[in-house]
């Protein structure tokens, strides 16, 4: 705003956003006989949020975001909330394979010239599709239950790795660069004119911070298959309750967060948030898991 205005900022209720979505449940009762019952309940989700409108006196705007190689949402009429803005490297238009600013940095003939770096969209936060697996399986007096996520892709920056990287203790930090654990985006030509010796952590940061931005290195799959909770009922014969003036006795032993499946390399794809903003989820600083609990019960019914 003008400064003759009197005013720094003004605040609007301005743009629309819509969300639009697909969710499909499906329950399957493969075994229901005297003894021997199974419920299988699989549920399956996605959405898209898209800013609709804008006014024309709003700007493109990224209404939060970290430094300036990190990624960031960024609003804009006609475009999806959730993609993941960053630097890319170009030269005359044509996008830059992951490490050619980093073979830049170092001098490598393989990379002779210099690089503009644009905000561009990297990845999506948003999960291509999401499903839940529930089952129960009850044979005569022993209940077996547990629940499977899934969840296909949805990019997150892994701060973590950046900072241990820049302390030189991530745990891969001095092995050797290769195709299977470059990050993505990286080619064999890249690999190839890398000096040897190059250690795998050294060729993140500098690729990351040197020799023009590269915001796609610390951006990484945040999919995961999750065994999010397992349990093993059994209940006790009716005598064994009676003794204790109950009618019925149950015991139980339960597992939650028990195993997770992901290329995501620091600690949980799932929470991750950087500060208390949502629209912040998909960077990772140092974000705590969650926890893996374990449970035993003995429940007494009166």
């Amino acid at each position: 705003m003008a400064p003759s205005s009197g005013f720094g900022a003004v605040v609007v209720n301005a743009g629309r956003l819509t969300t639009k979505g697909t969710e499909v449940g499906l329950t399957v009762v493969p075994f229901n006989k005297q003894n021997l019952q199974w419920t299988s309940i699989t549920s399956f989700q996605k959405n898209n949020q898209v800013v609709t409108d804008l006014p024309s006196f709003i700007p493109p705007f990224n209404p939060s975001g970290g430094n300036s190689g990190s990624t960031r949402p960024r609003i804009i009429s006609g475009q999806v909330t959730t993609k993941i803005w960053g630097l890319i490297p170009y030269i005359n238009g044509v996008k830059q394979p992951v490490g050619y600013t980093y073979l830049r940095f170092i001098g490598s003939s393989a990379a002779p010239v210099a690089v503009t770096s644009l905000d561009s969209i990297i990845d999506d936060a948003n999960p291509k599709f999401q499903m839940f697996f529930n089952n129960q399986i009850t044979y005569k007096r022993l209940t077996l239950g547990f629940s499977l996520d899934w969840r296909k892709g949805g990019g997150v920056f892994n701060f973590t790795q950046n900072i241990t990287d820049e302390g030189g203790t991530t745990k891969d930090w001095a092995d050797p660069v290769t195709l299977a654990n470059a990050p993505r985006g990286t080619t064999q030509a890249v690999i190839d004119a890398l000096p040897a010796g190059t250690h795998l952590g050294e060729f993140r940061l500098s690729t990351y911070q040197e020799g023009g931005r590269d915001s796609r290195v610390y951006t990484q799959d945040g999919g995961y298959v999750r065994l999010r909770d397992i349990s093993l009922g059994l209940d006790a014969p009716r005598p064994w309750a009676r003794a204790l003036r109950a009618n019925s006795m149950r015991f139980s032993v339960q597992g939650r967060n028990v195993l997770m499946f992901t290329k995501y390399t620091a600690f949980d794809p799932e929470n991750v948030r950087r500060g208390s903003q949502n629209i912040r989820q998909a960077q990772d600083l140092a974000s705590f898991p969650g926890a893996r609990q374990f449970y035993f019960s003995i429940d007494l019914g009166f």
